[in-house]
C-alpha cells in the first residue's frame, strides 16, 4: 500500500470541524435537549462540565481526521464533492453501523441513534470535504 501524502494543516483544520459540530449539534437549541432525554440526563449534570471528556474528544477528532485523511488520500478525492462522499461512506458504512448494533443490543432507541449516527456522518462528510480540497 502506498504512503499517504497528508497535509497535517488540513488535519488540524478537520480535526476542528469534529469540535465545532458538535458543540453545535449536542447545544440544547439542536439536538442537545433530546440527546439528554434519551440518555437520561438533565441540565444540572451537564452543567458540571465535560472534565476529562473535551481532552478525549480532541484526540479522538485527531485520529479520525488523520485516518480519514488517509481514505481520501487512498480513493484519490480531489474535490469537496469527493471527499464527502468519501466521509457519508465511512460515517454511514462503518461509524452509523457500529454504533446501531451497539445500541440494538443496549435498547437504546431508534432517535438516540439517528442524533449519535448522524453527527459523525456529517462531521466525516465536512472534514472528508476539507480534507480533498486541502491535499
Amino acid at each position: 500500500m502506498p504512503v499517504a501524502e497528508i497535509n497535517y494543516i488540513a488535519v488540524l483544520v478537520a480535526a476542528l470541524v469534529f469540535m465545532v459540530v458538535g458543540s453545535v449539534w449536542y447545544s440544547l437549541g439542536v439536538f442537545g435537549k433530546s440527546w439528554m432525554h434519551e440518555v437520561g440526563l438533565k441540565e444540572s449534570d451537564i452543567k458540571q462540565g465535560p472534565g476529562k471528556g473535551y481532552a478525549l474528544a480532541i484526540g479522538a477528532s485527531l485520529l479520525q481526521a488523520f485516518v480519514l485523511a488517509h481514505f481520501v488520500y487512498y480513493v484519490s478525492a480531489e474535490s469537496a464533492v469527493d471527499g464527502a462522499v468519501t466521509g457519508l461512506w465511512i460515517g454511514f458504512g462503518f461509524v452509523a453501523m457500529a454504533i446501531g448494533l451497539n445500541y440494538v443490543f443496549a435498547k437504546r432507541s431508534a432517535m438516540l441513534w439517528m442524533i449519535d449516527a448522524g453527527y459523525f456522518v456529517v462531521s466525516l462528510m465536512i472534514a472528508g470535504a476539507i480534507l480533498a480540497v486541502m491535499q
